[in-house]
């Protein structure tokens, strides 16, 4: 169920966020090859933290830069997933099931530089 809060917040979620996992994969020839695979497209919600935030969530995770909440999705979980927005790339921490309601997702996570992980 949608909460009086969650309702009004919907336009919020106006950047089109593209999430990849990354993979290996053995070839033909017996080696292995590693990239980026598109996970899922979803329209989200990043948020920059504030030197406050920051603080607050320090013990937790001392390298986390941005908040980015998507309409809550089964399939974007685990480890060595990542954000793309416009060429920016977020790796992406914990997820946080918002309310327990399985309506919204949020995820911290940290601006990278560079096609890394």
């Amino acid at each position: 169920m949608l909460t009086k809060e969650r309702k009004s917040n919907i336009g919020l979620y106006r950047q089109r966020v593209r999430f990849e996992e990354f993979t290996t994969t053995t070839t033909p020839s017996g080696g292995t090859t590693q990239s980026w695979q598109l996970l899922d497209t979803r329209w989200a919600n990043i948020k920059p933290l504030s030197g406050r935030e920051r603080r607050q969530i320090e013990g937790l995770q001392s390298e986390v830069s941005h908040e980015i909440e998507i309409r809550h999705s089964l399939s974007i979980n685990g480890n060595q997933i990542r954000a793309v927005y416009k060429g920016r790339i977020f790796k992406l921490h914990y997820s946080i099931n918002k309310g327990e309601e399985n309506t919204y997702t949020e995820f911290s996570a940290t601006e990278l530089l560079g096609d890394s992980l």
